[in-house]
């Protein structure tokens, strides 16, 4: 995996992990670690994820896993005090949230996310979090609102969203 400056053509840095995969989801912090999500590939591995610092190219400095609540992660993000989101969707739909250098969640978000329908999670500009539901035959899923350091939804929105896959949140 090679990453980009913006702007450049040319990469400053090539990341060699183990195995790329199966990688669902890249977030950087604001130190520029770069963050990789693994997917559940076969039976009895539940993925996780893997902190590498700028410029090291192999082994990573932190690996969340199931151990730590992380299981079959599908999208990462990053808040403005680099606490690490972790949506895991696939076999159990749920937030977990890291604080830096971590691997003790800071709080677990389950209410309203649905098993195996969660797909993608944003973060706004006010620290808001949004998770789809993606819907299935007459269910047309729903977008479950957060407030910043919050376990219960502060809204659940289902007017005019239809098996929402996709999220993105305006400044």
């Amino acid at each position: 995996m090679q990453i980009f400056a913006p702007g450049q053509t040319e990469p400053y840095w090539q990341i060699s992990p183990q195995t790329l995969d199966g990688m669902t989801s890249t977030a950087f912090d604001s130190k520029g670690d770069l963050y990789l999500a693994m997917r559940c590939v076969e039976p009895g591995y539940d993925g996780g994820v893997a902190e590498y610092a700028p410029n090291t190219n192999k082994y990573p400095i932190r690996i969340l896993s199931t151990l730590d609540g992380v299981v079959c992660p599908e999208k990462l993000a990053i808040d403005a005090s680099d606490n690490l989101y972790v949506l895991g969707g696939y076999t159990q739909s749920n937030v977990t949230v890291f604080p830096p250098t971590s691997n003790t969640p800071i709080r677990t978000m389950t209410e309203g996310l649905v098993n195996a329908q969660s797909h993608t999670m944003i973060l706004d500009a006010l620290g808001d979090v949004y998770v789809s539901n993606g819907g299935y035959g007459s269910d047309p899923g729903n977008v479950v609102v957060y407030p910043p350091g919050e376990s219960v939804p502060i809204r659940t929105v289902t007017q005019g969203v239809h098996n929402p896959l996709k999220l993105a949140a305006g400044p």
